[in-house]
């Protein structure tokens, strides 16, 4: 049996219409990752520890939902499908959360705590119940090995314009807000409506776009058993992932590079202020290069994948990334003009991860089907983000214990050599170090084009009930 070449090319109004339904993502993540810990502190009152702990508990609690949405989602019976209900449902009250998370209140140090831990996890709650469904879609769209890379290719572009978006957009209302005489705190609260409007649009864009694109529209017989939505079910779904050698692998090399990249991401503005002391017009600057370039590396990244293979684009590119942590950390980060180019030269790393290495999640979709004869897009994506947000959040972690043990003290103006000599690790030498793990896991990485091909013509003829053979793809079962 031979792989057909025959590519499924998806219409680019449902192309565009996933990719846009990635903003819906992106805006909120990005707008509280970049701001709500300065709103807590400097807005609302609460004390940095307090603060930082309030963002912990809402990563770990975001970790615990992954699974439950996802095996939820797998299991629905819904007659307008699997996913998008959960999609359209949570769209709304996530956004509601994220104005609410940037409302002043002010009902005591504790009780103000109180509030933003809840509205904290209750916009993780919802917001899990979009990202999840939306993200598992991406896997039943399509089954063709290429058109997933461009799929999720044109949805990373839309995550950059959303960070660029979510970090500019609001400092821009917050300026006008305050010419108008208004507060600094009804300032943020609008500055989260233009979030939260900006949201919803995109979310129902791709909510309309995506009718009738679930597999569950075509074939009702998945998930037929009620033992499978008990929680017997749900345990017996994730141990038999959990004991699957190929995605024990892919949640290692997920968690490895998140692990990586968060190490950098929670340092890297002391690196703007503190190394380089760059000001707040050359940070915008920066950001604003910094989404232009990582656009660049994602249509690089698409192309050289169509050219090659997954596993060969991300080895190439992780162990890229490895050489030039390690080359900027024995020469150093000394202007803004290095600074563009360590970001020109490291981002082709996570921008092939955050395009081309999704889809090496959803690959191994077609595995699980053709073992258990069940298609659990949202089992697998719960498991491996439930790892991949553990690791982020202990990545935030250890980034703030590297700082304490190098004597960051951010009330003094000027910091030591061995405070800058630690940023400049936690942005070079330790994400690399973290990488030879990944490009490790990369390497027995199992899924080839070659063999996918293969397994995905396979999996047709077992849907249809006729003969087919396992030749060429047996060590993927």
């Amino acid at each position: 049996m031979e792989a057909t070449s025959n590519r499924e090319k998806l219409p680019l109004k449902l192309r565009l219409g996933y990719g846009i339904g990635q903003m819906s993502d992106s805006l909120p993540y990005n707008f509280i990752a970049t701001y709500a810990l300065f709103f807590l502190t400097n807005v609302a009152g609460i004390p940095v520890a307090l603060g930082g702990t309030i963002a912990m508990i809402a990563i770990l609690w975001d970790a615990v939902t992954d699974p439950i949405v996802g095996h939820m989602s797998d299991t629905s019976k819904s007659k307008y499908g699997r996913r998008r209900p959960f999609m359209i449902g949570s769209l709304f009250p996530m956004c509601l959360f994220v104005v609410l998370y940037f409302t002043k209140v002010d009902f005591g140090t504790v009780g103000n705590c109180v509030y933003y831990i809840l509205i904290a996890m209750l916009y993780r709650t919802f917001y899990t119940g979009y990202v999840i469904p939306y993200f598992s879609l991406g896997a039943e769209i399509t089954q063709d090995y290429d058109e997933r890379v461009t799929l999720q290719c044109i949805s990373a572009y839309f995550v950059y314009f959303a960070v660029w978006f979510c970090t500019a957009g609001p400092m821009k209302v917050i300026e006008i807000s305050l010419a108008k005489g208004l507060s600094y705190s009804t300032s943020w609260f609008l500055a989260a409506i233009s979030v939260a409007v900006c949201t919803i649009i995109c979310g129902w864009i791709s909510w309309r776009s995506m009718r009738g694109t679930e597999m569950v529209d075509k074939r009702d017989d998945i998930f037929d058993d009620d033992e499978d939505r008990s929680i017997k079910g749900v345990v017996q779904t994730y141990w038999t992932l959990l004991k699957d050698k190929i995605c024990v692998k892919i949640i290692l090399f997920r968690v490895t590079f998140i692990f990586s990249s968060g190490l950098a991401s929670a340092a890297f503005v002391y690196l703007m202020s503190v190394n380089l002391g760059l000001s707040e017009s050359q940070q915008a600057l920066y950001w604003t290069l910094y989404s232009v370039i990582y656009i660049i590396d994602i249509a690089i990244c698409n192309l050289i994948s169509d050219k090659t293979d997954k596993r060969f684009l991300m080895g190439a590119a992780v162990l890229f990334g490895i050489l030039v942590g390690v080359f900027f950390y024995f020469f150093n980060i000394n202007s803004f003009g290095q600074l563009v180019l360590y970001t020109f030269l490291h981002s082709f790393s996570a921008a092939a991860f955050w395009s081309v290495g999704a889809t090496m999640m959803y690959d191994y979709n077609e595995i699980v089907e053709f073992k258990t004869g069940k298609r659990q897009e949202g089992s697998v994506s719960g498991v491996i983000l439930f790892a991949q947000k553990c690791g982020s959040a202990i990545s935030v972690w250890t980034s703030g214990m590297v700082l304490a043990w190098v004597g960051y003290d951010g009330t003094v103006e000027v910091q030591s050599e061995a405070v800058k000599h630690g940023i400049l690790f936690l942005n070079t030498l330790g994400p690399a170090m973290i990488s030879v793990l990944t490009l490790l896991c990369i390497i027995f990485y199992p899924i080839t084009r070659k063999n996918f091909d293969l397994l995905r013509n396979a999996l047709e003829l077992k849907r249809a009930g006729k003969e087919y053979s396992t030749e060429g793809f047996e060590k993927l079962l």
